[in-house]
This record gives C-alpha cells, sequence and structure tokens, in this order.
C-alpha cells in the first residue's frame, strides 16, 4: 500500500492524522537498486519546464504532477513524482515534498521552489531553474568531453610505465649483471624500484585500492566535501 491509499484508509476509517511513514523495503534492497536508473539532470529539466508551463496554464498542482508522473520515460523519477503528488494532496507545500527527496532535489532547487510559491512566481521560478541547470549540464558536458583526452593519455601513460618496471627493466637488469660493472645511480634506483615493485604488486594493488575507497568515503563527509569543493576553485582552469 502506498502513502496516498494509507492516508484514505485512515480517513475513512474517521481516525485523525498525526503523522504517516512509509516502511522501507528490506528484500533484495541492493540487487533492485541496481536495476534502477538514476535521475538525471535532462529529467529534471524536462520536469521543471514542463511543470512551469502548466502552472501557467493555471492547471492544478496535483493534477500537473499526475500528468508529468504518468509521462515521465524515466521510471524511477515517475515513482518519486508520484510521492510527491501524494504529499502535496494531503496538505504539503510543493517545496516540502520536494525536500524528502534530497538525492534528487538540491537544497538550491528547494529553496528558490519554496521562494517561487511564497511569491507567487512558481513558474517563473521553474523555469529559470531548467534554464540554470541545461547550461550547468552544457558547461559539464564540454568540460567533461575535454577531459577525456588527458584521461587517456595518462591512463596509457601509468600502463607503459608499469609495464617498463615489470617487464622491461628485469631484461635489463640481467644484462648489466653481466658487465661486472657498477651501475649508476639513477639506473640502479630503477632496478630497485622494479625489483620492489614485482616483490609488492599485489600488496601494492591493494593499497591503492584501499586508499581509493577511504577517499571515496572521505569526500562524501561534510568536511571532505568542503576540502574538495575549497581545492577545485583554487586551481587555475577549473576553480
Amino acid at each position: 500500500i502506498d502513502y496516498a491509499s494509507a492516508v484514505d484508509m485512515l480517513r475513512k476509517q474517521g481516525l485523525i492524522i498525526v503523522s504517516v511513514n512509509e516502511a522501507a523495503v528490506k528484500s533484495n534492497v541492493f540487487s533492485m537498486s541496481l536495476g534502477k536508473k538514476k535521475v538525471k539532470t535532462d529529467d529534471l529539466v524536462v520536469f521543471s519546464r514542463q511543470l512551469a508551463t502548466m502552472v501557467d496554464a493555471g492547471i492544478p498542482l496535483v493534477g500537473a504532477l499526475d500528468i508529468l508522473g504518468e509521462q515521465i520515460e524515466n521510471k524511477v523519477f515517475g515513482e518519486i513524482i508520484s510521492k510527491i503528488r501524494s504529499d502535496v494532496e494531503t496538505g504539503s507545500s510543493l517545496s516540502d515534498a520536494l525536500s524528502k527527496h534530497k538525492k534528487v532535489f538540491s537544497a538550491l532547487f528547494v529553496n528558490m521552489v519554496r521562494a517561487g510559491e511564497s511569491s507567487g512566481m512558481l513558474d517563473e521560478i521553474l523555469d529559470r531553474l531548467a534554464s540554470y541547470m541545461e547550461k550547468t549540464s552544457n558547461l559539464q558536458k564540454k568540460v567533461g568531453s575535454a577531459l577525456v583526452y588527458p584521461a587517456v593519455v595518462s591512463a596509457m601513460a601509468a600502463g607503459i610505465t608499469l609495464l617498463l618496471f615489470l617487464k622491461v627493466i628485469p631484461v635489463f637488469k640481467d644484462i648489466f649483471s653481466g658487465f661486472g660493472s657498477e651501475l649508476p645511480k639513477p639506473t640502479a634506483i630503477l632496478i630497485a624500484a622494479s625489483d620492489a615493485l614485482q616483490k609488492y604488486f599485489p600488496a601494492v594493488i591493494v593499497m591503492i585500492v584501499v586508499m581509493a575507497i577511504l577517499i571515496s568515503r572521505y569526500l562524501k563527509t561534510e568536511r571532505g566535501k568542503f576540502q574538495y569543493d575549497s581545492l577545485l576553485l583554487k586551481m587555475p582552469v577549473f576553480g
């Protein structure tokens, strides 16, 4: 049973509703989440622009959300819109209903909608949000495209360097050992690094994976996000 059906059933029984909380589904959540599509910025742009048009045309908010929930191609987003419609239908403001889905609607989006509701300019605010997200999405795509070539070159350079240390340098080590003379210091350092990498290669891989996981988790914290964003702002080009 969904939120709206539960509220309707309780009202028919003559009960006063204080609060209704949806129970979390515990069965095979991991496998279900793998099949779900994420809500993309393009979905939010279409949603905001269509909702703005409907509000401007005088269509009631509940009816507009009902139409959008059925028409949206992204099924996950459609379910979220249906939940928002149920919350609005039971008396919640649109901004409060949106704030329950923080993974989809950012704080900026929610606060802008709240400002639009207070000023009576919801349609205009939604249209401005759509334009803003569209420009932001286009900029992100351009930056992503510009970073593809450096990323590929860096990955190839790292792979070639790893191949040299694991396969090529050991061959030259055997050749140099037959000379019987003392090797130059830079060459000796390279050979020592190659020996260490061959000996501890599995441990190095495990350490890199663990460090990547720890850094990823740290960047999800408030302090990590702040430090990461501060670093990005200080970068010459990307900042």
